[in-house]
């Protein structure tokens, strides 16, 4: 797989902060993959329901079943960079995060920003976001 082909062709994408409710931000990601087609595995992640919209759900990155290439990460940003450490210790190659909070809040946003970039050169993992 090559660099971007995690972000463009998944075979398969965690939803982590997944919720039931396709009109949430949480929601929205799954309820778009459903719709329109993908025809990769999804996995849903949220600890606190064993469904999401009609999909197992998984409690943590790390119960996911087998290989997984992008993880949509739609979780509050204090929670943004443990998501993102599950991500890199799961092996997936690719994360999308949707969240508020960061370089746009001020100092300390951008320095919750600055660990999110660090993490990437530690890890390997490509991210989009937050703010783009």
């Amino acid at each position: 797989m090559s660099d971007l082909s995690a972000v463009f062709r998944p075979r398969a994408i965690a939803v982590v902060g997944a919720s039931d409710d396709p009109v949430k931000i949480g929601g929205r990601p799954l309820a778009f993959l459903l719709r329109h087609g993908y025809t990769g595995r999804v996995y849903p992640v949220n600890p606190s329901r064993s469904t999401v919209q009609g999909l197992p759900a998984f409690p943590s990155v790390a119960a996911i079943p087998g290989e997984v290439d992008l993880a949509v990460v739609v979780v509050p940003a204090e929670r943004v960079l443990e998501a993102l450490e599950a991500a890199a210790a799961k092996g997936i190659r690719a994360a999308i995060v949707f969240s508020s909070g960061f370089a746009e809040v001020g100092r300390a946003g951008r320095e919750a920003q600055a660990r999110l970039r660090a993490l990437a050169e530690r890890t390997g993992l490509r991210i989009i976001g937050p703010n783009c």
